[in-house]
């Protein structure tokens, strides 16, 4: 029924229960029947009046305690979706060189990594020789592996004296290559090829240099790049991916 319906219907009820009193009750409490009917027709209207506002305020309160929960919902499965996405192109990574490989994060609360870059942490499974990896993730979209292996540190006993070991970093050169090393070169390769370069040198240092006009000038850096002691086999390993390259002093040289 709708509201002014209803309110002829209470007017005609006050008039008949005022007739009624005015018919039946003499005074003085005539009077105060009529006083307690109409103060009560009165509540009767206000509330009324009241009820659509009162109604309008509370599906505005749900609708904004729904909305605020949604969107922390909504934020929680962004973030899902995005360290699913990444943890996917690691594993491609690994799998193109180590098809039996497993792994999983080391690092706490990855999403933050993969929103704002830096390098985390992974423990690896199914990889000869490594137990970690170090992932550098790029705001840009990037993303590029190194292979580790990280022993716990023998303790000495109290009567030995403490002795200084040289660690030797353990590194694969097929392994660096395929992991991170072919597509910094190749991205490299495709920008001097279009500006009429054919070689570059890789420096020790990881730096990767051209000769122009005004002498070297670097155009990328490898993350991590392997010692001199592994050098011969880069060179094979360049030569199988179709690259002429040679050892010349502290740097190879790469033409193509």
């Amino acid at each position: 029924m709708k509201f002014h319906e209803r309110l002829w219907c209470s007017i005609s009820f006050l008039v008949g229960a005022a007739m009624a009193v005015m018919a039946l009750v003499l005074d003085p409490w005539r009077t105060r029947l009529l006083t307690v009917i109409f103060a009560v027709w009165c509540i009767w209207l206000a509330s009324e009046l009241l009820r659509p506002r009162i109604r309008a305020r509370e599906k505005r309160a749900y609708a904004g305690y729904r909305n605020r929960g949604g969107a922390s919902r909504l934020g929680q499965q962004t973030e899902e979706v995005l360290v699913r996405h990444v943890n996917y192109r690691i594993s491609a990574y690994l799998h193109s060189v180590f098809p039996e490989a497993k792994w999983e994060w080391e690092t706490q609360f990855p999403a933050r990594l993969m929103l704002h870059g830096g390098e985390g942490l992974i423990r690896i499974q199914g990889v000869p020789d490594y137990n970690y990896a170090q992932v550098q993730l790029d705001p840009g979209g990037k993303i590029q592996c190194a292979l580790v292996r990280i022993d716990p540190f023998p303790l000495q006993a109290e009567h030995e004296e403490p002795q200084q070991t040289a660690q030797v970093e353990t590194l694969d050169p097929q392994v660096w290559f395929e992991v991170q090393g072919r597509k910094v070169l190749e991205e490299v390769i495709a920008d001097l090829s279009s500006r009429g370069h054919n070689s570059l040198t890789m420096n020790e240092d990881g730096s990767v240099t051209v000769e122009s006009n005004e002498g070297e000038q670097m155009v990328a850096a490898f993350p991590s790049f392997p010692q001199r002691v592994y050098w011969q086999q880069m060179l094979r390993v360049l030569e199988r991916a179709g690259y002429a390259a040679g050892e010349d002093g502290d740097a190879i040289t790469v033409t193509w």
